[in-house]
């Protein structure tokens, strides 16, 4: 087995640390953009009395307010956690790849039969000996925003009542303040409401936050081995 350690940079806590500050972005993205959408319909709405206005800025168009309120924003949200659950899959996957080449491992992570974040958090804790926090809060909804990936994916969004997967993200619509809604018409479509992807990226900082320290408790250890 060959293991490709050329473009391996940065050593794992640098990585993760790194992770931490991409976050950050990705937060003021989140809120730039649902900002954007606000005065957006503002901006449509002062026009609705203004034809020229209207004309201008719109194509003289005045069927935009629902889109404005709800589909167009909808539309945003869905392709960005499509997005951030994307980034943190590939930044798991480089995370192990880093302690890989450092603690120069035979097994790689490609040697997982798991997949996605579950194959990073297996080769975490069986092969490279990290604590994973599996048993916390962040994991907990972690893996249910990997459900609802697969939900947008594979189904656009909608909801099978006989898709055990599905059922999961619908309770989770249910809970307070989960930032989900399921919307009911001849097919249920989970909508993702203001709050949802600031509370994914806050989420997603926790656990960073959980990993940062369980690798480096994991050094620590490895170093009293050694010695």
């Amino acid at each position: 087995m060959v293991i490709d350690r050329s473009n391996v940079s940065k050593d794992p806590f640098q990585h993760l640390a790194y992770f931490l500050e991409k976050l950050q972005g990705l937060k003021n993205y989140v809120e730039f953009s649902e900002k954007n959408w606000e005065e957006k319909l503002a901006s449509y709405n002062i026009s609705l009395s203004d034809d020229d206005l209207n004309l201008k800025n719109f194509g003289g168009d005045r069927g935009h307010s629902s889109n404005l309120a709800k589909e167009f924003p909808q539309y945003q949200r869905k392709a960005c956690f499509l997005m951030i659950f994307s980034i943190l899959e590939e930044d798991l996957n480089q995370f192990c790849k880093t302690i890989t080449v450092e603690q120069k491992l035979r097994i790689s992570l490609s040697d997982i039969s798991d997949r996605g974040i579950e194959r990073a958090k297996t080769y975490l804790s069986k092969v490279v000996g990290i604590e994973f926090p599996e048993t916390s809060a962040e994991w907990e909804k972690i893996k249910i925003f990997r459900n609802i990936r697969n939900v947008l994916v594979h189904a656009a969004g909608y909801l099978d009542e006989e898709n055990a997967e599905h059922g999961k993200v619908k309770r989770f619509s249910e809970q307070k303040d989960s930032g989900l809604s399921v919307e009911h018409y001849a097919r249920d479509q989970i909508n993702m409401e203001p709050e949802f992807l600031p509370g994914v990226v806050v989420t997603l900082q926790k656990f960073y936050e959980l990993l940062i320290e369980a690798r480096g408790n994991s050094k620590v250890n490895l170093l009293q081995r050694r010695n």
